[in-house]
Order: C-alpha cells, then structure tokens, then sequence
C-alpha cells in the first residue's frame, strides 16, 4: 500500500499533466467539437518540440501568414492557430524573463515608444469611441501585435536575419502563390474566387482576399531578389529566379492593377542592381532573362486582364473606381467631424455602412460594411491626425533602424548583412506604398518587418566598427 502511495506522490506535475490531458480529451469528447480532442496530443508533442526549438513555432507563424483563409480552428471563440503558437512562446518568454529576472536584452530598444505611443491613442480613443465594439476590438488586436513584434525581436538572430525568416516568407507566399494560380487556371474555389461563369475570377492563393495576396507578394519579391544575390549554386539561383516568375504569375491572376504596378516597378529596381553588379558579357544574357519573362508573362494574361486594367480610368465602366473614391470622401468628412479624437481605431467600416454610398454601391448578400483601401487613412479616421503622424514616425523609425544597420555592416565589411538589411529595407519600401491601396492596420508582414528593423540595428551594434 505504501508503494503505491508513494509511486502517486512521485512526480507530481508531470502526473498532473498527464490527468489534465486525459480530462481534457474526455470532456471535448463529449461536446460537438469532438474532433479537436485530436489536437490535444498532437499539441503536447508540439509543445515538448517547442521547449526545445522554441524559434521554430515563431517560423511556423510566419510561415502561414499567406494562409489567411485556414488559420481558424473553430469559429467559436475565434480560435486560430497563430494564436496558439504566440501564446505558447509567449509564456516561453515570460518564463526566460522571470529566470533573468529582467525583460531580454533582446526585447530593449526605442521602437517601443512609437508603439506604445500608438497603443495609447487606440486605448483612448476607444473609450470615447461612438463604435466601442470596433474599437475595443482593435485594442485587443494592438496587444496581440505587439505580442507578435515582441516574438520576432526576440528569435531573430543572425542566422534568422540571413536566412531563416527570407526563406520562410519566401516559401511561404511561393506555395500560395502557387496554390493561387492552379486555382485560378483550374477553377478551384479553394484558392480563387467568383470561378462561375460570367464572374470576375480572381487568384485567392491561401488568403481570403486578392488584393492581400498581392500585397504579400509584392513584399516577398524584394526579399527573394535578395536571396538570389547570395544564393552560391547556380541550381539554386536557377531555382530562385523559376519563383520569382511564379509570384509574377499568380500577381497577374489577382488582377490587382496596383500590385501590377508595384510588381513592374519591383522588377525594374531589381534588374537595375543586377545590371550594375554583373560583368558586361553577361548584360546580353540578363537582357534575355527580362524579354523571356515579359515574354511568359504577357503570355499567360488571361483575355480580360487589359480590359480590367483599361478601365482604370472610367468609371462608368468600372464602379469600384467610383466606390474607392467614395472612401476618401467618407473619410474625409469622418476627419472633419472627430479631428481631434477620431472614432477608434477600425471604425471606418462602420462609419462607411452609415453613409449613402455605402446604400449606392450595395450588392444582394454584400457586407455594407468596407474597408478604407488605405491604412493611412483607416488612422486618420480612428486616431485623427496625431495618431496618422505617429503611424508614419513608426513606419520612419523603421526606415531608419534599417539604414543605420545598413551603413554599420557596411564599415564592418559584413556583405550578407548589408544584402540582407538591404533586402529588408527594400520591402518594407514596398509594404508602406502598398498599405496606400490596402487596408490593414496589423498587417502581419508589417509586425515582422517592424521586428526586423529592431533586430538589423541592434546585430549591427553587436559587431565591432
């Protein structure tokens, strides 16, 4: 008696943990969500992996950002994957500080008081909000961001900078992007959208939104660019450029005239660098490389793509030239009435439902609610003009933390590190331009580049000038 008495004593919070996983299963057993008692194990397994490669779920975050559409477990109480793992890390990283009973060296830097700075206004204006709902929602949302930019602050190091969170994003958006034009070649409905006949089609890739793929993508191209300069195999260069085609490809099946422009203008910059590092034999074959991937891509422009692109300019012909600009106008005159506080942070949506356009332009089964198309103006409505300039200090910060490492690597004769930070620089150019015809206050690639900038200056302070 006494031996089994002992045997229960002994180890007490591993018994603990095993009687709290089987209660666990046998309780989700019994409820209609029975199929994530599955997950209850397979999350076990997962969490020992972490506790050894704990920057590996950061990756996995990171990977499936493209993947929008099938991040959510369960639509009650909005569980998502991406969630989970940043609770898991973050109680990883809470348990580090209180061994070092200090926040992470890695964690410290001045980006924090543009972001906290932010935090505050959303906090605020969420208390004065007419949309409290919204607004107190997006409050919630600013701490998970912050959570998110704590993460990659934290797990990004030399190697991660290098090539660890370029190749992630990169394979990440190429599988999508993937995924994205075999939807739009075979009618999948999975990855693109309105494939009746008679319909707009459009590539989704992974996401739930064309014009967010395109954004996605336009921001990886900088990044694979960069890969492609310090890639040493030609197999793998090979490779790299073969994606590089692909992501232009699935950019052309979002129909998304903007990222047209964006991607054009990307691919220009791009062979402008290579042209200037490249011996002059070899200018002749860079020349073809350019005309054949013109050559695949007009190729493969579905018959309507110039007429949608056409219609840029005519309004009768395309009403959503009419309803964008309709954003500005509400947005204008949501800034007028709230200049000092502004509504919340996300309440443009809400104000838009309210308006006669939002009547004019309303579709059978449509959520009159919309979207800004425009991240600068969705602060300026939520957080008036103080919260516009700090969003905008925030994103020049970045720019800067970028530059300053840039040059540090420089003198320090760090070639990969400047390729890199350069790279990185180059895309978030990319993002912010992009964040003028999309609308997304957290975006996920703008927290990673965010974390990024911080980890460029603080590795460049690291090495001896």
């Amino acid at each position: 008696m006494r031996g089994v008495v002992a045997a229960a004593l002994s180890h007490p919070i591993e018994k603990t943990l095993a009687a709290a996983i089987v209660l666990s299963i046998a309780v989700l057993m019994t409820t209609p969500y029975y199929y994530l008692a599955l997950f209850v194990p397979l999350a076990v397994i997962f969490l020992m992996f972490l506790n050894r490669y704990p920057s590996f779920g950061y990756y996995v975050i990171v990977f499936i950002v493209p993947f929008g559409a099938y991040r959510t477990l369960s639509e009650v109480g909005h569980i998502k994957i991406h969630y989970i793992l940043a609770v898991m890390l973050l109680l990883y990283l809470l348990f580090k500080s209180f061994n070092l009973r200090a926040m992470p060296a890695e964690l410290r830097g001045s980006i924090w008081r543009y972001i906290g700075v932010l935090f505050a206004l959303t906090l605020v204006t969420a208390l004065y909000s007419p949309y409290p709902d919204t607004a107190y929602f997006n409050v919630v949302q600013f701490l998970g961001a912050m959570t998110f930019i704590a993460l990659g602050m934290y797990f990004i190091d030399r190697e991660a900078f290098i090539r660890h969170v370029p190749a992630v994003v990169v394979l990440s958006v190429s599988l999508s992007s993937f995924l994205g034009v075999i939807g739009y070649v075979f009618n999948i409905s999975f990855f693109a959208e309105k494939i009746v006949e008679g319909e707009f089609k459009r590539s989704l890739g992974g996401a739930a939104d064309p014009n967010n793929t395109a954004l996605m993508i336009a921001f990886a191209l900088p990044l694979l660019a960069g890969m492609h300069e310090r890639a040493k195999s030609n197999a793998y260069k090979f490779f790299l450029a073969a994606l590089y085609v692909m992501n232009v490809l699935a950019m052309v099946f979002t129909f998304s005239r903007g990222g047209a422009i964006i991607t054009i203008l990307i691919t220009i910059v791009v062979f402008y660098r290579r042209f200037k590092r490249i011996n002059v034999q070899l200018i002749f074959l860079q020349i073809f490389l350019v005309l054949l991937l013109a050559a695949l891509v007009l190729g493969a422009l579905p018959k309507t793509y110039m007429q949608h692109f056409g219609n840029i300019a005519n309004k009768k012909a395309d009403a959503s030239i009419e309803r964008r600009s309709s954003y500005y106008t509400v947005a204008m005159d949501a800034f007028v009435k709230h200049p000092i506080m502004g509504t919340g942070l996300g309440t443009f949506r809400e104000i838009y439902a309210e308006s006669d356009f939002a009547r004019k332009f309303s579709r059978k089964g449509d959520d009159v609610r919309r979207f800004a198309h425009n991240t600068y103006l969705e602060y300026l409505v939520g957080l008036s003009l103080i919260g516009l300039l700090c969003f905008i200090a925030l994103e020049v910060r970045i720019l800067l933390n970028f530059n300053a490492a840039r040059k540090k690597f420089l003198k320090q004769g760090d070639e990969e590190m400047v390729s890199s930070a350069s790279a990185y620089m180059f895309a978030f150019i990319v993002l912010a331009v992009n964040l003028f015809i999309f609308s997304e206050v957290f975006h996920k690639d703008f927290l990673i580049v965010t974390a990024l900038s911080h980890a460029a200056y603080r590795l460049s302070l690291e090495r001896p000038t």
